[in-house]
């Protein structure tokens, strides 16, 4: 390369470093929004966390909560998400636009109610081995059938009041 010429910037891929956006939540307070006990918040499969070298415990990013409890977008997206990347990949992912998803982020285009198979499409390469190679399908069925915390099995998907 000659002195002075810009090289392109590389394309993202997760393993490349991940954007963390706050604010974060701690254990008690996220086991305080979803009216549970603080040793439950660990055993929830819905919940994105980070565990970092200098916190002493982990931290719980706010953009999967909402004022009834864990975001459904989220919810959806993170069963899907810890099988194939690590939670601070998938932070990361959820926030970035997504040139398949109209550059809209994956939370905005479900809160939207954009096509689900077209954000399961675009999910992440695996950045480690997927477990029993479940397949995305029944994913998205059990997912339809399992209630978040706070919700019940059988809402609809639309995030907005009234939308069915």
């Amino acid at each position: 390369m000659v002195a002075g010429e810009h090289q392109p910037p590389r394309p993202y891929r997760p393993r490349d470093g991940v954007t963390l956006v706050g604010p974060f939540w701690t254990r008690r307070q996220v086991a305080a929004h979803l009216g549970i006990t603080i040793g439950e918040v660990r055993r929830q499969p819905v919940l994105l966390c980070v565990v970092g070298a200098l916190s002493v415990e982990e931290v719980y990013p706010c953009l999967q909560f909402d004022e009834g409890g864990v975001r459904r977008e989220v919810a959806f997206l993170a069963r899907l998400l810890k099988r194939r990347v690590t939670d601070v990949e998938a932070c990361d992912w959820l926030i970035r636009p997504r040139r398949r998803l109209d550059n809209r982020t994956p939370i905005a285009w479900l809160a939207a109610d954009g096509d689900v198979d077209r954000v399961v499409r675009s999910l992440p390469a695996p950045s480690r081995p997927v477990p029993g190679e479940a397949s995305l399908p029944g994913d998205v069925d059990e997912w339809k059938t399992a209630a978040s915390p706070t919700r019940s099995p059988t809402a609809p998907w639309s995030s907005q009041p009234g939308a069915h």
